[in-house]
């Protein structure tokens, strides 16, 4: 990956979010949105203001602990992480990882005055890094080919 990419803003990298939930949702309102939209994150907002954060992991460690309650029963209140990682759209990529680094966090969700519009993940991270070196290797068969 070119060290340039590091300093550019994250907004460059992260991916939309569309939806979100509020934390008196269903946990089956929340799986349907995560398998209709091939999610594994959604925010959790409080009557709009962001209060946290389910993923996909949690919802499957979750029916497996409550596999005998209805999921209409189950609320996103009841289980959802708090504290989040926000971070400003114009925050360096560098800078980003960074700080999901020390909070050994899988994302950031990442604003724009107040509002949340998207997300920035390690699978992210590592599929940037997978497209470089796959870059770099066709640059270096090409030239291979070349080569008198």
């Amino acid at each position: 990956m070119p060290m340039n990419h590091f300093f550019e803003p994250i907004e460059s990298f992260m991916k939309s979010l569309d939806y979100q939930v509020d934390k008196a949702d269903s946990f089956s309102r929340a799986q349907r949105i995560l398998k209709e939209n091939s999610i594994r994150h959604l925010p959790v907002t409080d009557q709009g203001d962001l209060v946290g954060l389910i993923t996909q992991s949690d919802m499957d460690l979750i029916k497996t602990f409550w596999m005998d309650s209805d999921e209409e029963d189950i609320l996103i209140s009841d289980f959802y992480q708090q504290d989040p990682l926000v971070v400003d759209f114009d925050a360096p990529l560098s800078r980003v990882c960074q700080k999901m680094a020390e909070s050994k966090k899988d994302c950031a969700l990442v604003a724009k005055d107040e509002d949340v519009i998207g997300i920035f993940t390690w699978i992210d991270l590592a599929e940037m890094i997978a497209f470089q070196r796959d870059l770099e290797d066709d640059y270096v068969k090409s030239k291979q080919q070349f080569s008198f």
